[in-house]
């Protein structure tokens, strides 16, 4: 189900966030993704962008709070459409998964570190 409200996904007739009675989703309902503090959302939002996937963005804080915190305080919720939701998801894993180059500063070997295909083995062998 979905809530038109909250741009939520969910199992149950009515949204565990607001209540509200949920609907079919359709392929064009921008979904909640992530929410991650702003600096990481907008790369989020440039890396889908290039992955031909719309993203939008919208703040969790309001734009006073915003300014007292500074960007490090500031989060953002990443929305895209149900229909991109499991490349979005993907495209996220790949920056922010334990497998990321930057979740793991100490790597050593960054082609196992960052996800990428050992060496000797081709997309072919993974989707094949």
């Amino acid at each position: 189900m979905y809530c038109e409200n909250c741009c939520l996904l969910f199992d149950a007739a009515k949204c565990p966030e607001c209540g509200r009675r949920g609907r079919e989703v359709r392929d064009e309902d921008y979904c909640l993704l992530t929410e991650k503090q702003e600096m990481w959302a907008e790369m989020l939002a440039d890396a889908l962008r290039q992955n031909e996937i719309e993203a939008l963005l919208r703040s969790v804080n309001g734009a006073a709070l915003s300014l007292f915190t500074g960007p490090a305080g500031s989060f953002c919720q990443v929305f895209v459409p149900y229909r991109d939701m499991e490349k979005a998801a993907w495209v996220e894993e790949s920056l922010f998964g334990p497998n990321a180059v930057f979740a793991d500063e100490d790597a050593e070997d960054t082609n196992e570190e960052n996800g990428s295909l050992p060496e000797g083995e081709n997309e072919e062998n993974e989707n094949g």
